[in-house]
């Protein structure tokens, strides 16, 4: 049975499909709606030397593998070929199609093998081409990254745990409404943004308070390994230092008032308890810092 309208929990539910966009398109679109702030930046050269070998990868019938070129000691990427040890057919054998590596100038270089074939050659000529490229396109994780991270700045909730699907009030869907209209058009529908009006009856709140819930307690737990352990840097892990920390005591103070907004919008208490005790241990490790 369904309960009565609660119109100040009347709303939207956003979902998308991205695609490779021009970064500047996306730039654009994100100052026009005033998200510029959470706008990523734009590609790096290791990371568009990256995308165009994965690119490669996809267009050759080999097993090819993308690896690190930090391995011979280098700023780039080897292209490797996977196939059969025909010694031991059980194990594996990598045999180096070509290497590109960047300068000191992001500048990108091929070096082949001394017989390489004129498919190699092809393929690690594309490369540098895509190369140039990629550096001037927002991918379409990149797109999505953008997307996830505005919904949070609007404070919606998640209505999937790990994302893609957001609910959001009257008032915030329409500041999302108008970057939505901004990109749909600029990428000729390329990225594709959907809107769902949702009528607030009980099995709604639920789900927007079982959401706002799951979110706290993964940020709590993420916010308390990051007060014990610090943050990880390689194969170890950074102690905050007092302004990080400081930052943590902050955040865990937002959460708090998160969830205190949500309990009176939806009518339906949130628990607040793990965060008021992670809040005290931010608050001490704090103190002995600042000692």
């Amino acid at each position: 049975m369904t309960g009565d309208l609660n119109v100040n929990v009347d709303g939207a539910n956003f979902c998308w499909s991205n695609a490779e966009v021009p970064y500047r398109v996306l730039a654009d679109a994100a100052t026009d709606a005033g998200f510029a702030k959470q706008l990523p930046k734009p590609p790096e050269p290791k990371t568009a030397l990256q995308a165009a070998c994965r690119m490669a990868k996809a267009r050759d019938n080999r097993d090819l593998l993308v690896r690190d070129a930090d391995l011979v000691g280098a700023t780039g990427f080897l292209v490797v070929h996977e196939h059969v040890d025909p010694a031991d057919g059980s194990k594996p054998q990598y045999t180096e199609i070509f290497r590109v590596t960047l300068d000191a100038n992001d500048c990108p270089t091929a070096t082949l093998p001394i017989m390489a074939d004129e498919i190699d050659r092809g393929l690690s000529a594309s490369v540098l081409l895509d190369y140039t490229r990629q550096l001037t396109v927002a991918s379409a994780s990149l797109v999505g990254r953008f997307l996830g991270d505005v919904c949070k700045a609007l404070g919606a909730v998640a209505i999937r745990p790990s994302g893609g699907i957001y609910w959001m009030p009257k008032t915030d869907a329409q500041r999302f409404e108008n970057l939505r209209a901004l990109l749909v058009s600029r990428t000729h529908g390329a990225v594709g943004i959907y809107r769902q009006n949702v009528v607030a009856d009980d099995d709604q709140i639920a789900t927007l308070a079982a959401g706002v819930a799951a979110e706290l307690e993964s940020e709590i737990a993420r916010i308390q390994r990051e007060v014990s352990q610090g943050i990880q840097r390689g194969s170890g892990y950074v102690a905050l230092g007092k302004r990080a920390m400081g930052a943590r005591v902050e955040e865990i103070g937002t959460l708090i008032n998160r969830a205190a907004k949500f309990s009176t919008m939806l009518g339906k208490s949130i628990d607040t308890a793990k965060l008021i005790v992670a809040k005290g241990e931010a608050e001490e490790a704090l103190a002995i810092l600042s000692a």
